[in-house]
């Protein structure tokens, strides 16, 4: 989520893009159709298929060494469209990926949520890179949904850190995912695990608070990881804004835009974003750039980039805004599986107090909790975080 998503990372992925370009296959599926109830499945593409020695070469390449013993299966992925609800309560069709090993045992699955993107290149369910893909070799079905904002919705907003939408969508796309798996007649069990990291921490544990509130009944979740989730959101805001310069200014900038579009605020951006930033914005965060390209658009000085009308309104908690950060803060509940938790402690960008008061509540509540804290950057913990997701799974 920073522009140090950098220079090794870049080479990685050209290289990355180079190789998978090669195994990367499609069909053309019959036109999309609009169903009109959420959570149905509307069409399916195939997205690619790898071999195990694809997938091992591919993860020493992309840094995913210790992944590569772990390696079992072939894998097949697929392009999901399905249906779901905006926020003003519409049923939209909305994308993401589902990849499957392959083999005739029963299979647990992964509801992997992602990080935050910008770029619609980026996309789980369009991206050339196997990124999302990889757990399917271990043995699991990998279901990520894009969320609003891309692929099938890319002419939405993003409906970033909108915690009820979030799950709501994630949801209903896990609902698809069990119809796909029906019609290919690929055996799966009810087991599920949910995790996530960076926005993909906080999407986690919406999704997990949703299954309590609704009661779903499709799967049992046995376990959930998160890792440097933004959970108590003034909190984060609050920490954030009170640097001199933040690392990634698009992340602050895309909550203030997600909010403005996604609730009608409809307060001219002039009053959140000093100029020139005011007049850029929507063009700086529509979909074109990676977050590396907004950031290097945008300045790391807080208050060169935000108006002090706002900064001094969000402090003092006295902004719609901050209403709306309450709102999709996390809730923590007792929840009855197991929850692994990881955040670095250097991280840059997302503060680890989130994840240190989040251990704190869910362990008054007597959750079942382990908190990993590991070092390096946003970024490069991420690996390092995801690795360890796997080794934990295949123990």
């Amino acid at each position: 989520m920073k522009s140090h998503y950098n220079h090794y990372f870049l080479i990685k992925t050209i290289v990355l893009c180079l190789i998978t370009l090669l195994y990367s296959c499609s069909e053309n599926d019959p036109s999309s159709k609009q169903l009109n109830q959420s959570g149905q499945l509307v069409n399916s593409t195939t997205k690619s298929n790898y071999s195990t020695s694809e997938l091992k070469l591919i993860s020493t390449i992309g840094g995913f060494e210790n992944l590569s013993d772990l390696i079992e299966f072939d894998i097949e992925s697929y392009s999901i469209e399905y249906t779901t609800r905006d926020i003003n309560g519409n049923i939209i069709n909305a994308s993401g990926v589902i990849s499957i090993p392959k083999t005739d045992q029963s299979l647990s699955s992964i509801l992997l949520s992602r990080g935050t993107i910008l770029a619609h290149s980026n996309a789980p369910s369009v991206n050339i890179l196997p990124t999302y893909e990889l757990g399917a070799a271990l043995g699991y079905i990998i279901m990520t949904p894009d969320l609003i904002g891309f692929n099938t919705t890319s002419l939405s907003p993003q409906n970033y850190f909108i915690k009820e939408i979030t799950a709501t969508s994630s949801i209903d796309f896990m609902l698809a995912c069990i119809q796909f798996l029906n019609q290919k007649q690929v055996d799966f069990n009810d087991d599920l695990i949910l995790a996530g990291y960076s926005q993909g921490g906080h999407s986690t544990f919406s999704i997990a608070e949703s299954f309590e509130q609704k009661n779903t009944s499709e799967f049992t979740i046995s376990k959930l990881y998160a890792g440097a989730g933004g959970y108590f959101l003034n909190n984060v805001m609050s920490e954030i804004i009170d640097q001199d310069t933040y690392d990634a200014p698009s992340f602050l900038s895309l909550i203030v835009y997600s909010y403005n579009e996604n609730y009608s605020l409809e307060l001219p951006y002039s009053y959140y974003f000093n100029s020139p930033y005011d007049n850029r914005i929507t063009s700086i965060l529509d979909g074109s750039n990676t977050i590396s390209q907004a950031n290097s658009q945008l300045t790391n000085e807080v208050d060169q980039l935000f108006t002090s009308t706002f900064l001094n309104s969000i402090k003092k908690k006295e902004n719609t805004i901050n209403n709306f950060l309450a709102d999709n803060s996390i809730q923590p509940i007792k929840f009855e599986y197991p929850i692994e938790l990881y955040h670095s402690i250097n991280d840059e960008i997302l503060p680890i107090s989130t994840s240190d008061s989040l251990y704190t509540v869910l362990n008054e509540l007597g959750n079942t909790v382990n908190y990993t804290k590991v070092t390096g950057s946003h970024s490069d913990a991420a690996i390092d975080i995801l690795i360890r997701i796997f080794d934990d799974l295949k123990q």
